[in-house]
């Protein structure tokens, strides 16, 4: 049973708490830290939330003395917060004896279901403070990596954390530190196990050389690589007829047919319809839940996909699974594709539905009356595949129905989250 079952299915009230700035500031300001002050500035960075499972928020505070600190707070049962509470008592002498670093100071049980900890310290990512210590990567891989300075670049609180290593002479390589239930080091296998298939192929598609997995401090760690994120360059292109981007978005099209067509045996899942459909259904339980002048419509959007959801099939191809358009780099005609470690075998459909619809996100956030469908269609004409029409429309459907719940929890976007259901819904 998982920590949020065990809580009865949520604390609604906390978990809404936890996403308004204004409280979570009052929260911060019972810390040592603030000095019994509440931050003068408070803004939600990022959150990790799988429903029925994990709600985890991560906060950028700005106090009154301009320290500016990272705070995560955690949704806990209250058996599984006194457990944290207790590891880090347990290791508050030894660390503080070794080096000073007191992770029980980081540690703050707020109520009986909500744990705060400061950034670095996170109870699911036991050694990220180490990660981000140059000398201890230098350590850990043997001299190979002559990190001189870490420096965190995306954090989700509870799951990972990626970090920049500049190295001696200038060179950088990137390592990602995440929880990894299916074993350790599995991530990085999987991303070695694509850079061989492409390099086997001697494919134009590229992913990032892999440096070396990091045992004892559970970092993978690969190159980095030169390249314009796919992201930015359709953020700052007006006019979707232009070619550096209607070129840009084919390249990525058949980029991700030459992932598609390798060899499923690469991987060691598969992922079908039926798993997409219980995702979706918990995301739309939860939202509905903590906003209910939500509910209708998101659930009458999720009835409206549950009428004729394609059939689970055979895996036909090797999917990315979280293919979108901050995921890809273009270095003139090399495409780069990055965080390999989701990949498993699935439908085709999948990958493509998911990065259309990221376009229609980008196209709503950044106030695009057209909504980026044209870029859309231009993908799907130069993905050389065949691919089921219906099954990639029910696969984007899903997509945006899952990404108006996400954003819907993000204070910025919530405003989005009604156009999404009147435009995409049903």
């Amino acid at each position: 049973m998982s920590d949020l079952e065990l809580k009865e299915r949520v604390s609604f009230g906390r978990a809404r708490e936890l996403l308004s700035p204004e409280i979570f500031s009052e929260l911060v300001a019972e810390l040592p830290l603030a000095g019994g002050r509440k931050p003068a500035d408070a803004e939600l960075v990022t959150l990790w939330v799988k429903p029925g499972r994990h709600f985890n928020v991560h906060y950028k505070l700005r106090l009154d003395d301009g320290r500016v600190v990272y705070v995560a707070a955690f949704l806990l049962s209250a058996e599984r917060a006194a457990r944290v509470v207790r590891r880090a008592c347990r290791r508050h002498v030894d660390k503080l004896a070794r080096r000073g670093v007191c992770p029980h100071c980081a540690t703050y049980r707020m109520a009986e279901d909500l744990v705060l900890q400061v950034f670095p310290i996170d109870y699911r990512l036991p050694t990220l403070a180490d990660c981000l210590r140059p000398k201890a990567v230098l350590r850990a891989s043997r001299g190979a990596i002559e990190a001189i300075e870490c420096i965190p670049v995306a954090y989700r609180p509870g799951i990972r954390c990626q970090i920049r290593i500049g190295e001696a002479g200038g060179k950088v390589c990137f390592g990602k530190v995440a929880v990894e239930s299916r074993g350790a080091g599995r991530g990085y296998r999987l991303h070695e196990a694509a850079f061989k298939a492409l390099s086997d192929r001697k494919s134009f598609l590229r992913v990032a050389p892999p440096r070396g997995y990091l045992e004892s401090l559970g970092l993978a760690v690969v190159d980095g690589v030169e390249g314009t994120r796919y992201h930015d360059l359709l953020r700052s292109n007006d006019d979707i007829s232009n070619g550096d981007l209607q070129e840009a978005t084919a390249l990525i099209a058949r980029a991700s047919f030459e992932l598609h067509r390798l060899d499923v045996r690469l991987t060691d899942r598969t992922y079908n319809v039926s798993e997409e459909m219980a995702l979706v259904a918990g995301w739309v339980d939860l939202v509905s839940e903590l906003y209910p002048d939500l509910s209708y419509g998101l659930r009458r959007w999720h009835e409206h996909l549950l009428i004729d959801p394609p059939p689970d099939c055979s895996a036909r191809a090797v999917l990315h699974r979280d293919f979108y358009d901050k995921q890809v780099l273009i270095n003139g005609d090399r495409p780069v594709l990055l965080d390999m470690d989701t990949i498993c075998a699935g439908d085709a459909e999948l990958d493509v539905g998911n990065f259309r619809a990221h376009l229609y996100l980008r196209g709503l956030q950044w106030g695009r009356s057209d909504r980026f469908i044209g870029l859309e269609h231009a993908f799907v004409r130069a993905y050389p595949g065949l691919l089921s029409e219906q099954r990639m429309l029910w696969y984007r459907g899903v997509a945006l129905l899952r990404l108006a719940c996400g954003y819907a929890l993000r204070p910025r976007w919530r405003r989005l989250v009604p156009t999404m259901i009147s435009e995409a819904g049903p």
